[in-house]
This record gives structure tokens, C-alpha cells and sequence, in this order.
């Protein structure tokens, strides 16, 4: 009784899906995020509610399930209404077994993040001017002469409750596995340790604009100090890294790249570890990031190594506790690389374990 209290009320969406991936049942709530009265959900197809663009990864996860690779997956999807318009979901699936370990059906709960999404996209402005804070303090800086660099998001804005804290590490108010909270922590390093200074304007509701003050340079700028030897240079190994962050998995391909390796690079570690296991031979070396959503890089590492045991991972992360550590060592794991390192460390490592398996 309770649990149909719960299934009735819940303020996400919950469906049951038989193994021919139709809604058996739904409750009131995905109902309404997808425009259909009470009980019409009931056989509808998951491919006919869900996303042309989002489809193949979703089957690409619910084959895992139904061959037995996972229990359970997580996936940010469009969903499409009856009435055609789009709406975003963040999708928890299950699968649920039968005494022989087989794939039955599969539970759903489905939380509406379309406004997150829309957030997410909102534009923001940038622009700079020359301030003088010989008056008044100025964010607590002294005397002299400044640049402001302003930076504004027309979002969601925070809650006074929540801007004293904004700067701590680790400090994040998104859902687990969506973020380190180390993003405002380092750029606040940064502008401290150049003298500078950063504030916020911020209302719920409005958005928030993040001003950054440094100080304009007087004289002329020292000597640029030599720089530091170049990581060897790879030579055309091909390497897979997966980090659910865009931004990041973008800068290290990159940079890898010019290295001289192969980069192939994903963002989802359920979709990276597919295509190692469509052809483990083809990559030399694994990059996983520790903390991501619907596979820790510790499990990744864990399915990969027991495809191929011989393959090199190394595993990135913006915080390794000591118990992270010995996990990651005892599962396989041949180097730990801390985030804030990862750009200028890879090079090093990744010639390290080439070098070791080379012999030399």
C-alpha cells in the first residue's frame, strides 16, 4: 500500500517497461511531463516518446542492462510530448532480474530538468573597463589602479544562503557526479594570487554577474622565465579518455593530440567502454575520470581491465581521498593524475607506462 502511495505521489517520473521496451505502467506525473491522460502512457514504445538525436545512446545503455554489462545506468534525454513539444530528462534506470540473472523489465525514474537545461544554455555577456580604487576599498583591495572584467548569465541566480560558500572547494550545489566544486575555488586562486579580487552581484531569479578585478600593470614586465622542457613527444599511440565534463575532455584531446597521439575521446563512460569493448586492441592506453554519473571511473577501469588485463589506465580526479587511492590501485589502476595537473602531468605519465611496456 505504501508503495503505491509513493509510486501515485512521487514528484519524479517512475514507469515499468516490459523487456519489448513498452511503458507497462506510469505514473501520474511522467503523465503530465508528457501531456497524456491517465493510463494512455501504457504500451507506448520508449523510441516513440524519446528524442531522434537521443535514441542510439539510449540503446546503447538498455543493451548493457539486457545483456547483463550493468544494473544500472544514468542519461541526461530529450523526451518528445504527445503534443511534439521537447522536453529534458534526467533518466535512473534499472534493470530487474530473474532468478537466472536475466533481464525481466526495467524501472525508470525520470526527474523534468528542462528549465536546468534551459539555465544551462541561457547566454552570458563579458566585458571589461578600468577602475580606480584610490577612493573608496574596493573589494578589499588597496590602492591602484584596476581592470574589471564582468562577467553576466541571465540564470537562475543563487540564494543568499549559498553566496558565502561559493568559493570553497569542493562546495556544489549540483547533483552528485556533475561537478567537483572546484571551478570558482581555482579561478579565486588565481585572480588572489595575481593581487586581483573577485566578487558577485547575484538575485534568484534575475541571474548573477561575477566581477573580476586585477591590477593593471605599471612597469615594464619582467623576463619571461624559460620554459619548461617539453613532455616526450608520443608517436602516433591511440588513447581513449572519457570525462563527463565537455569542456575538459576537449582541452586534454587537444592537447594530446599535439603530443603526438590519437585521441578518441568520449563523455559518457558507458559509450567509451562499448567501443573498447568492440575492439580492445585498438587503444594503448585509458584516461577515466574518478566521479561520473552512471559509472565511476573505478568501475570503468574495473570492466575494462577484465576485457583486456593488460591495458594501461590512468584515472584523473579533482580530489583523491586515501580510500580512492587504495580502490583505485588495488582495481588495476597504474597512475592517479589530480586534476589541476592533468594539462601539463599527462604527457609525463602517459611516456612512463608507453616507456614500461616497451620495455624501456
Amino acid at each position: 500500500m505504501e508503495l503505491s502511495i509513493v509510486f501515485r505521489d512521487a514528484a519524479i517520473g517512475i514507469a515499468m517497461l516490459d523487456s519489448s521496451e513498452r511503458i507497462v505502467r506510469a505514473n501520474p506525473f511522467l503523465e503530465t511531463f508528457l501531456g497524456y491522460g491517465p493510463g494512455e502512457l501504457a504500451g507506448v514504445s520508449v523510441q516513440s516518446i524519446t528524442h531522434e538525436a537521443d535514441y542510439a545512446a539510449d540503446r546503447e545503455h538498455v543493451a548493457l542492462l539486457q545483456r547483463g554489462e550493468a544494473n544500472t545506468y544514468q542519461l541526461d534525454k530529450r523526451y518528445r510530448r504527445k503534443d511534439g513539444g521537447i522536453v529534458w530528462g534526467h533518466l535512473i534506470a534499472t534493470s530487474v532480474r530473474g532468478p537466472d540473472g536475466s533481464h525481466l523489465y526495467r524501472v525508470g525514474m525520470i526527474q523534468d530538468i528542462t528549465e536546468q537545461r534551459r539555465v544551462r544554455e541561457e547566454s552570458l555577456s563579458l566585458t571589461s573597463q578600468p577602475i580606480d580604487a584610490n577612493g573608496p576599498p574596493l573589494a578589499g583591495l588597496p590602492p591602484g589602479t584596476y581592470v574589471r572584467i564582468s562577467v553576466h548569465d541571465t540564470g537562475l541566480g543563487m540564494a543568499p544562503a549559498v553566496v558565502p560558500r561559493i568559493f570553497e572547494p569542493f562546495f556544489t550545489t549540483k547533483p552528485r557526479g556533475q561537478g567537483t566544486g572546484l571551478g570558482l575555488s581555482v579561478v579565486h586562486g588565481i585572480v588572489t594570487a595575481h593581487g586581483g579580487a573577485i566578487t558577485v552581484d547575484t538575485q534568484v531569479g534575475k541571474g548573477s554577474t561575477f566581477h573580476v578585478y586585477l591590477p593593471v600593470l605599471e612597469q615594464t614586465a619582467p623576463a619571461i622565465a624559460p620554459a619548461l622542457a617539453k613532455p616526450a613527444a608520443g608517436q602516433g599511440q591511440h588513447i581513449l579518455y572519457v570525462d563527463d565534463e565537455d569542456a575538459l575532455a576537449f582541452l586534454v584531446a587537444r592537447v594530446l593530440q599535439r603530443l603526438g597521439y590519437r585521441v578518441t575521446a568520449f563523455v559518457d563512460p558507458l559509450e567509451a567502454l562499448v567501443a573498447f569493448k568492440a575492439d580492445p586492441l585498438a587503444f594503448d592506453v585509458l584516461i577515466t575520470d574518478l566521479a561520473m554519473p552512471g559509472l565511476s571511473g573505478v568501475d570503468f577501469a574495473r570492466a575494462a581491465l577484465a576485457i583486456r588485463k593488460d591495458v594501461p589506465v590512468v584515472m584523473t580526479s579533482g580530489y583523491v581521498r586515501p580510500e580512492d587511492r587504495e580502490l583505485a590501485l588495488a582495481s588495476g589502476i597504474r597512475e592517479l593524475v589530480l586534476k589541476p595537473n592533468t594539462v601539463d602531468a599527462l604527457g609525463e605519465v602517459l611516456h612512463k607506462l608507453l616507456s614500461d611496456q616497451r620495455g624501456g
